[in-house]
């Protein structure tokens, strides 16, 4: 570890004076960061140490004085020095003295140089201190140069520089876990989580900046997972140079941590190197984007070992709630007082002479939340589009806002299983305030075991939020959610029907297309018009594998098209009606007829009562709750 304080004048001369033997304590080679390492001995460190000294003194030589004082020759030399010393006092006088008295095969004494350069021996050591500590000074700026702008290079390539009007409603979420980074007591491991845009990367990045400039750490890394990133004008670009296995951010580690003995071992050989650094070192390790790696189950438990001395610090949309040893910090949403101040600053920071409303923030807030990346994506078409256009465009998801939802929500939602992905669209119907859990399963026709499964992955995707008490907790969804829902989800549905005009006679083509024909399904689990889901379904049912779990096809179909037609008459296709009929899709091409079926009768009892008042007595509703 370089430490600059003992690299002073009198440490150089120390050093000058074990030159011709080599013979460099360990203490010395640590101070100039050139301890033995497992490549390097401690005899080749010392000849690393001489060479280095030797051309730092020759750099600061004019190539007269470095030819007379290799030749030998004593008076050729003298004679140049006397020249050299008629001029000012410069650098190159004093690294002149240093090189004859420590450096030269044949080495000179104090006196005899003044006598012949014709200065007073006096001067002449004042001279050779001028050297001393010039050359502590330049090795000090060398080194401090090396290590600072390594660390800051390192800082700028992985991500930009921050502005201070960024740091909106996380001076608490930083205190807090600045606090944590700093304790000595475990978890040594932090994971920051939450959904896309939420702000995880640009608190990683102030915390790394903070624990860098307090140096509260002896090194740092920063690992970046990032492969895709979505720019202020809303449009989604690939990223260059991103980690994408644990062999991958191992070797990064290595690298970025100087490690360089290291590299052309294995990964696991590179894990042992980087635990034992771990211990013995106090490093900050940051994984940004954890959960686009490709073995993040292996990958996690190997890293969990560096934390000796150190500490780990993740970001991530996927919850690691389930490892023990790591402190999990959800990040919440911007209020809507901090979103104004966040917006407001976005607008004077790009020199807008615009006003923002009270009215304007409290629309915006309503569609989309506090969700800093879709605020700063807002912000940036202020000035070009009205504010009420904008609004529009991201409740609708219409043009780069439909990127942006894909870029927040998609991953999470391809993540999901038939079960994860039933409870998120069934949550479209639950008020804002939230429902109880009872009320969802009967609502939607969940088993409690299909409601923990479901609930467990939401809740590890950062999807559902929480209220109410933990005798009874709540359960809704941020409102971002239902918008990607409603547009990405169920818009998607449309353009494949297109695709299904165009292609009816190649079938099979537009199945590869779609990869399989689950994947036809899941480009819209839903959608508001039920000719374009019974489309799709009959499709599918077409190229179905196993035709035998369409059995009561045409049951369920007559029963559906009652349905459609008795909300088509009332001209009104109410929400519970419409989520009955979506989980009895599901279910139909999953091939569980018979729950489909009573889903079916379900929605076709509500359609009735809801819009033929006069039916509601003859129909009991118990027994579609029974499933």
């Amino acid at each position: 570890m370089i430490n600059l304080e003992r690299i002073t004048p009198q440490f150089i001369e120390s050093l000058l004076k074990s030159w011709q033997k080599g013979d460099f304590s360990v203490e010395d080679l640590e101070n100039l960061n050139l301890q033995p390492t497992e490549r390097k001995s401690l005899e080749q460190q010392r000849l690393s140490l001489r060479e280095m000294l030797y051309q730092r003194v020759q750099e600061n030589l004019s190539d007269s004085v470095i030819k007379t004082a290799t030749s030998q020759n004593s008076s050729a030399l003298f004679r140049e020095l006397e020249k050299l010393f008629r001029t000012s006092p410069s650098n190159t006088q004093y690294f002149a003295l240093i090189h004859c008295r420590y450096l030269c095969i044949k080495k000179y004494t104090v006196q005899r140089l003044a006598e012949n350069i014709g200065i007073s021996p006096r001067t002449l050591r004042r001279y050779l201190l001028k050297g001393f500590e010039t050359l502590s000074l330049q090795l000090k700026t060398e080194l401090d140069k090396k290590t600072t702008g390594y660390t800051e290079k390192t800082l700028q390539n992985h991500f930009p520089s921050i502005a201070k009007n960024q740091v909106i409603g996380i001076s608490t979420i930083l205190a807090k876990i600045n606090t944590w980074l700093l304790t000595d007591s475990p978890p040594h491991a932090i994971s920051i989580e939450g959904i896309g845009g939420i702000g995880k990367t640009l608190i990683a990045q102030h915390l790394l900046q903070e624990q860098y400039r307090n140096e509260n750490f002896e090194s740092y890394a920063w690992i970046s997972a990032v492969q895709k990133e979505l720019s202020l004008s809303g449009e989604i670009a690939a990223v260059e140079s991103f980690a994408t296995t644990l062999d991958d951010v191992v070797a990064r580690l290595a690298h970025q941590l100087e490690q360089s003995h290291l590299a052309g071992l294995s990964t696991q050989d590179k894990l042992h190197g980087l635990k034992k650094l771990t211990n013995q070192k106090s490093v900050l390790i940051i994984i940004d984007n954890l959960e686009t790696l490709a073995d993040v189950d292996e990958l996690v438990p190997e890293l969990l070992k560096l934390t000796g001395k150190s500490k780990l610090l993740f970001t991530s949309r996927k919850s690691l709630s389930q490892y023990p040893n790591i402190r999990t910090f959800p990040i919440p949403e911007l209020s809507l007082e901090d979103s104004y101040t966040l917006v407001d600053g976005e607008i004077k920071r790009r020199g807008l002479n615009l006003t923002l409303s009270d009215e304007t923030i409290s629309t915006l807030y309503e569609v989309i939340g506090g969700i800093p990346l879709v605020l700063k994506l807002a912000t940036a078409q202020f000035g070009f589009i009205p504010a009420k256009n904008i609004i529009q465009k991201l409740r609708f998801g219409e043009e780069n806002a439909q990127d942006m939802y894909s870029y927040i929500y998609r991953q999470a939602w391809d993540l999901l299983d038939d079960i994860g992905k039933r409870l998120l669209i069934a949550m479209l119907v639950v008020s804002p305030d939230g429902e109880n859990r009872q009320w969802i399963c009967e609502m939607n026709n969940l088993s409690s075991d299909e409601f923990n499964q479901g609930l467990g992955q939401l809740k590890r995707l950062s999807l559902i939020e929480f209220s109410g008490t933990i005798e009874e907790p709540l359960y809704r969804i941020h409102r971002l959610t239902t918008t990607f829902l409603h547009t990405d989800i169920l818009r998607g549905w449309g353009h494949l029907i297109s695709l299904i005009e165009k292609k009816k006679k190649t079938p099979d083509a537009l199945i590869r297309h779609f990869d399989s024909m689950l994947a036809v399904f899941e480009q819209g689990i839903s959608h508001p018009a039920s000719t374009t889901r019974l489309k799709l379904i009959n499709f599918v049912r077409t190229l179905h594998p196993l035709p035998l779990w369409w059995g009561k096809w045409s049951e369920w179909m007559r029963i559906i098209d009652q349905v459609r037609i008795v909300a088509e008459k009332a001209d009104k296709f109410d929400k519970l009606i419409w989520l009955d009929i979506t989980q009895s899709e599901m279910l139909i091409i999953g091939g569980d007829a018979g729950k489909a079926l009573l889903l079916a009768e379900k929605a076709l009892f509500l359609a009735k009562s809801h819009h033929l008042y006069s039916q509601r007595k003859h129909i009991s509703l118990k027994k579609f709750f029974k499933c």
